[in-house]
């Protein structure tokens, strides 16, 4: 698998809000950005629903890198 077939891939597994700042994971796992508490001109992410989250199937580690790369990328 090429490595632009892979980050389609993982990328198809989020649905992004725009308009609410979040993204939603295929696993039910919503990410939030919103104005960190410490500095507001920083933006801060938060990952929300991961008590229900399947470890054996998903990695929360990698989630939390996708949905920060999603941000990164402006895509919420």
């Amino acid at each position: 698998m090429t490595m632009n077939h892979r980050n389609r891939s993982w990328r198809a597994n989020w649905t992004p809000e725009r308009v609410s700042r979040t993204a939603t994971h295929k696993s039910g796992v919503t990410a939030r950005v919103s104005v960190s508490l410490t500095d507001p001109s920083k933006d801060r992410i938060t990952l929300e629903n991961t008590a229900t989250l399947d470890l054996t199937r998903w990695d929360l580690g990698a989630l939390t890198q996708e949905a920060v790369e999603l941000w990164m990328d402006g895509q919420f």
